[in-house]
């Protein structure tokens, strides 16, 4: 990127500005119908207040600490930790991954800069960070630094390979349909977590359940099944089995990414088809 590029870009961003179309956030529900009303690739200037499902979690939390109710993490269900005793766990974990996912988004940047192709940096970069998370397999078998390692160490795994994902787009897609195709995949991967969440949920309180609980639906007949595997089944397995998914999730999804775009290559896509 030359010297000149940050005062065009400035420029370019200050030119949009000046013609961007204004929304507010707090209007009613039936007249966000005007967003239709622009072609994509229209600047539209957002104000007002946006809640995002993040702050729906946050306030459920909240609400939960202040009913003087547990919070659901994997330090309470297996080691006994409340929030109060696993605090320094917690903040351990959170410097693990933002230490280490700075790692993560540099490698691939290296790896093109000493003449590597695009794909093969990528790919690589991807490989190793899928296989990062594997270390999850053993973390409900050693002790709580050990696992704090494991766990900061899955979860910068996991912002690499998000951040090269999410990459991989800008890659091959022409400028134009980027934020359209990250928008689908983010949509696709937030359904995903809600299902995942609500079948981790079940997982947990079928291992968890006393003695005389009967399910009550066929997830939950389905998965009390899978406690016949275990002599004396109880949360600590039922996150063996979800650390399990976890682990290979991303080697199937590099699998399957590889097989839908074998190479990063720019896409010729035809405007009446774009269109």
């Amino acid at each position: 990127m030359g010297a000149a590029s940050g005062p065009r870009l400035v420029a370019v961003i200050l030119t949009q500005m000046s013609s961007a179309s204004a929304l507010a956030y707090s209007m009613s529900m039936s007249k966000y119908r005007l967003f239709s009303k622009h072609p994509v690739s229209t600047p539209l200037l957002l104000t007002g207040t946006i809640v995002v499902g993040r702050d729906i979690a946050h306030a459920k939390l909240k609400g939960m600490l202040d009913a003087g109710k547990p919070l659901p993490d994997y330090f309470k269900k297996t080691r006994n930790l409340d929030i109060k005793n696993s605090a320094v766990l917690l903040v351990s974990i959170y410097s693990v991954i933002t230490v280490l996912s700075i790692f993560g988004g540099w490698v691939t940047g290296y790896l093109t800069k000493r003449g590597w192709t695009v794909t093969r940096a990528r790919k690589t970069g991807m490989f190793i960070f899928a296989c990062s998370v594997l270390p999850i397999f053993g973390v409900t078998s050693v002790g709580d630094w050990p696992a704090v390692f494991i766990i900061g160490l899955a979860g910068a795994a996991h912002q690499a390979w998000s951040a090269n994902l999410f990459t991989t787009v800008s890659d091959m897609f022409p400028k134009h349909l980027v934020a359209s195709v990250v928008g689908l995949g983010g949509m696709a991967g937030a359904v995903g977590g809600m299902i995942f969440q609500k079948f981790a949920g079940k997982l947990i309180d079928v291992f968890i359940a006393k003695p005389g609980w009967a399910p009550t639906g066929a997830v939950e007949r389905a998965l009390q099944k899978l406690t016949h595997l275990f002599q004396n089944p109880g949360a600590t397995h039922a996150y063996v089995m979800l650390f399990a998914i976890c682990g290979c999730a991303y080697l199937a999804c590099f699998g399957i990414h590889h097989l839908l775009a074998p190479k990063f290559e720019p896409m010729k896509i035809n405007n009446n088809t774009a269109a």
